[in-house]
């Protein structure tokens, strides 16, 4: 179940944060290489799958592919204050890169969840706890912005707006049919 953790707006200028962010160049979030397959883990085949065999453009390999989001990853393109602050004030310790995402109006990411390697997901069940995930609403609501985790769907969400999953691992989806970029902040953590 997806709960409400409140508003971080006031410990985060997120129209700031976006307007750095657009200074740097960013990650593209998802290119799947056929070349590739042979290499690349089997949950990332299986997700790729999926998204073919739904009819999704699995050949366009370029920065314009409808299904290619762009990534900001913390400690990489951005310091840690931003996730270490709402981490802080949700009392959670961070285990793994927070994340800024940026989908442009007409891009979206399809249902898929956010995979990592054997080594990470080692690393996160050695901390014995609970995993948290979270996701905060970057940008102020603008029509045609929706993402959805599980069967819960955002759509105008308050800006600085914090949810958790029930799962770090839950099947989630994006969508930009509006005009302007769609920012969304991740952070996965422990309680401390």
């Amino acid at each position: 179940m997806i709960e409400y953790l409140g508003n971080c707006s006031h410990l985060v200028d997120w129209d700031k944060f976006i307007k750095d962010l657009e200074d740097i160049k960013p990650m593209i979030g998802y290119q799947f290489d056929e070349d590739r397959s042979s290499s690349i883990d089997s949950t990332v085949l299986e997700t790729a799958d999926a998204w073919r065999s739904a009819g999704y453009p699995m050949d366009n390999k370029t920065e314009d592919s409808p299904i290619a989001w762009e990534a900001w990853y913390s400690g990489v393109h951005f310091d840690n204050s931003i996730a270490d602050k709402v981490s802080d004030y949700l009392g959670i310790v961070p285990i793994d890169v927070s994340m800024a995402t940026r989908l442009v109006p007409g891009r979206f990411a399809p249902w898929h969840w956010d995979i990592r390697n054997k080594e990470t997901i080692d690393k996160f069940n050695s901390y014995g706890k609970p995993i948290t995930r979270l996701h905060i609403h970057m940008n102020k609501p603008s029509p045609g912005h929706v993402f959805f985790v599980k069967d819960h769907c955002f759509y105008n969400e308050e800006q600085g707006s914090m949810y958790k999953w029930s799962d770090w691992k839950d099947y989630h989806a994006g969508a930009n049919c509006g005009l302007v970029p769609k920012y969304q902040f991740s952070i996965i953590g422990v309680s401390k």
